[in-house]
């Protein structure tokens, strides 16, 4: 049981030290995903803001290069109209590379907000899941611990049963040998004396009988 003890408390610090050694690669890798999601954001915005920068000169330039042949009023007129039409899908590309702009910006936030919310819960999560397992390490030791403490008396207690057993048994044995001895004792002392009362008195007899055969003779 000693060794059993010894050998859980020798083990506990690995395994505590396991965990705190794989936290922090769980965090590294949660924030290089971050990371790369934050730089894709960051490459969409940077194509939507070149695409509105070579969109409108080259829309600009297109409606330039058709120049109507007519006669010069209307050639001014058809220049104004072009150059307003221009303008505006212009504006309409600005406006919209402007929104897409925003919407990825919006989309960066969300990402960025989300990875970071993803990085704190992970690391929140290693540190609930590193504390969580130091305690059941140290609950795991402190049950062997007390199983073994509880095995170990119980051994202990019934060792002291037995002996104690024991040594009831072997007085009572004592015991019954000297009573027996005793008894067998008495036995003989009473039988010893009956047959010397016995040996007396057929010695008296014997020798009452030999003096009266002598009176008589």
């Amino acid at each position: 049981m000693p060794l059993v003890i010894r050998f859980v408390e020798l083990r506990m610090p690995l395994v505590i030290r396991f965990v705190e050694l794989r936290m922090p690669l769980v965090i590294r890798f949660v924030e290089l995903h971050m990371l790369r999601a934050t730089r894709r954001v960051l490459l969409v915005m940077y194509a939507v803001t070149m695409s509105e920068t070579l969109v409108t000169p080259l829309v600009g330039a297109s409606v330039t290069r058709d120049t109507l042949e007519v006669e010069p009023s209307t050639t001014v007129f058809a220049h104004y109209s072009e150059e307003v039409h221009v303008n505006k899908l212009a504006t309409d590309v600005t406006t919209s590379a402007s929104n897409f702009a925003n919407a990825a910006t919006a989309t960066s936030a969300r990402v960025s907000a989300a990875a970071t919310n993803d990085a704190e819960c992970a690391r929140q999560n290693a540190v609930n899941n590193g504390a969580a397992a130091r305690s059941a390490a140290h609950v795991t030791g402190d049950s062997i611990r007390s199983s073994a403490r509880a095995a170990a008396d119980s051994v202990r207690a019934s060792a002291r049963g037995a002996a104690d057993s024991a040594r009831v048994a072997g007085r009572n044995t004592a015991e019954s040998a000297r009573a027996a001895g005793r008894a067998t004792a008495e036995s003989a002392r009473v039988a010893g004396r009956a047959t010397a009362d016995s040996a007396r008195v057929a010695g008296r007899a014997t020798a009452d009988s030999a003096r009266a055969a002598v009176r008589s003779s």
